[in-house]
């Protein structure tokens, strides 16, 4: 499903937007201090901070959808912060 330019930058935006939180919910997931996260690991994480929660849902709708978290971490292969054993850095 392709996105459009203001969905990816309305991604983009929540992710600089609670940057604060996904560094945390990063470093809660890498327990043993590596500094990189297999996708799936990287995915939940965000998941975590970015996804919409019925208890914790924001009134403005800022959240993504778990299809939309995908797509971001899928967008991450090809770039810098992505190994050659697909892991990401964090």
């Amino acid at each position: 499903m392709p996105h459009s330019p203001q969905r990816s930058a309305r991604s983009l935006g929540l992710v600089f937007e609670r940057s604060h939180a996904l560094g945390k919910a990063f470093h809660y997931v890498d327990t043993s201090g590596r500094g990189y996260l297999p996708p799936d690991e990287f995915e939940k994480a965000v998941e975590l901070v970015l996804t919409s929660d019925e208890s914790h849902h924001c009134p403005g709708g800022g959240e993504l959808t778990s299809s939309q978290v995908k797509h971001l971490v899928y967008s991450l292969r090809g770039s810098t912060l992505v190994d050659e054993l697909s892991l990401i850095h964090i």
